[in-house]
């Protein structure tokens, strides 16, 4: 049974975020909440809308290359025992290994992640392998 996943990314990055939505729900998995439909809610509204979104997951995914509001989401998942998975189809090194520097455009933070990986497939593949803790 698929999971009920959070995916996170750029703003800027939404056709992305868009094909790899639609490629996990073709593995099973569900995207708990669709941050890129317009609404007309306050932006206070859509954060809070968000954060629910976030605590009720099972999985988070953050979706490279990643920004601002999702650094933010990123540090909500981490913040709680909910797998956390990176998405770099970018295909450089995965970001455990990398030294960070000063002005190094990589987060810190992204080394607490369970994984990275490098293609939506294998993303699903380790989706369907995580143990589900019922909240």
């Amino acid at each position: 049974m698929g999971k009920r996943i959070y995916l996170s990314t750029a703003y800027t990055n939404q056709d992305n975020w868009r094909r790899v939505a639609d490629e996990l729900a073709l593995s099973g998995h569900r995207i708990i909440y669709d941050w890129t439909k317009p609404n007309l809610f306050s932006q206070r509204d859509n954060a809070t809308f968000e954060r629910t979104a976030i605590l009720r997951a099972e999985a988070f995914v953050l979706l490279l290359p990643g920004r601002l509001g999702s650094h933010v989401e990123l540090g909500i998942a981490l913040a709680r025992p909910v797998p956390v998975l990176i998405l770099d189809e970018s295909n450089t090194a995965p970001v455990q290994d990398r030294e960070h520097r000063a002005g190094d455009p990589i987060c810190l933070f992204y080394s607490l992640a369970l994984a990275q990986v490098g293609s939506v497939a294998e993303l699903a593949a380790r989706l369907d392998t995580l143990e589900t803790a019922i909240r």
